[in-house]
């Protein structure tokens, strides 16, 4: 979950939160002058006073989350990719909530229509009507919202569709560096999303809940683990002919021995990663970029289990790769930028 989506959603929270405590507060003023009590009216204004004080503090820290944020990527110079995102989002829940008060609302409308009430009723419950109408607004608000920021964490997909971007076509494709031409290779697979080859050149790819193998010469292709959860990045030991893999909805690491008949699978050699979508391995360790967190971990001893930390701070890593030097190499996707880490100091 992106942490700038949670304090938009705090914001919205605590106007939510101060809305209703000052409604709840003037009904209980409203009723304290009814039957004249004193104790009545002070808890009254300790709910709007208590309300006032909660949603401050929940509304300045998220308003300084974003702030700092707006700062990193300013300090970037990506301020304008940070404020297209936040707009987007904001436009998501806006558009999708309006689509939900309208939708409710009409609703509300249309009961109440085939429900007529006698007139000396509705002379009766005057009073009351209107804070029954004043609630059923802001439950309508409170409803509408709630469907409207789940929306927020679809802006990537609307941003794709707005600009007609292709997406979900299934494909495996081989680029020429020379031309750029791009050829399938194999299509009709759910999701493929890690690559990797092994010393005979067959391609591993991981897909939505699987990984399988392909011959791009024979073009055959065969399962290699199942019911995996949210497999991404892959990496081999070509030493030791081992295949790890991150599962980025469960935060783990599998391990397949591609050197047995048939393959050997260990599930969870490492637990507790934050959403790992990429790994390499050199040198006898692996590296795991972890998006969550925006950490990229050592795991130099698969069998105790040691994660250390060796690069944070950095903005939503997807993606890494090592050169022939060495030298660490970290695609961050909220900031559009490629990094370098030097697996020694971390820097």
């Amino acid at each position: 979950m992106s942490s700038s989506v949670l304090a938009v959603a705090q914001i919205l929270a605590s106007f939510f939160i101060i809305v209703a405590c000052i409604i709840i507060g003037i009904l209980m003023i409203k009723h304290s002058i009814r039957i004249q009590s004193r104790s009545q009216r002070i808890k009254a204004y300790f709910v709007i006073i208590g309300g006032v004080v909660f949603s401050t503090g929940l509304f300045w820290p998220a308003i300084a989350h974003l702030y700092t944020e707006y700062l990193w990527f300013q300090h970037l110079n990506y301020e304008s990719v940070f404020l297209k995102i936040l707009f987007t989002r904001w436009q998501l829940f806006l558009g999708f909530a309006g689509i939900a008060v309208g939708f409710l609302g009409l609703n509300l409308l249309i009961a109440n229509a085939l429900c007529p009430v006698s007139r000396e009723f509705r002379r009766w419950t005057r009073r009351r009507n209107i804070m029954v109408n004043l609630s059923a607004v802001v439950i309508i608000l409170i409803l509408s919202s709630a469907m409207g920021v789940p929306m927020m964490w679809l802006w990537e997909e609307y941003l794709l569709y707005r600009n007609q971007v292709t997406v979900g076509e299934n494909e495996i494709s081989t680029v020429e560096i020379d031309s750029g031409d791009i050829t399938a290779i194999m299509t009709g697979q759910a999701r493929p999303r890690g690559l990797a080859f092994d010393e005979n050149d067959n391609l591993y790819v991981s897909g939505s809940d699987k990984v399988f193998t392909f011959n791009p010469d024979t073009k055959i292709f065969a399962t290699v683990a199942s019911e995996l959860s949210g497999p991404r990045g892959l990496a081999f030991d070509y030493t030791n002919g081992i295949l790890y893999i991150v599962e980025s909805d469960t935060g783990e690491i599998t391990e397949i021995n591609i050197s047995t008949d048939p393959v050997t699978v260990v599930p969870d050699v490492i637990k507790g990663l934050s959403r790992p979508m990429s790994v390499a391995y050199r040198d006898g360790a692996l590296y795991v970029a972890e998006a969550d967190s925006g950490e990229i971990s050592k795991i130099s001893d698969l069998r105790t289990g040691g994660v250390t930390t060796l690069a944070r701070g950095l903005s939503r890593p997807m993606s890494i790769a090592f050169d022939q030097s060495g030298d660490l190499y970290v695609a961050e996707t909220e900031s559009g930028e490629i990094s370098k880490v030097d697996v020694e100091t971390g820097e």
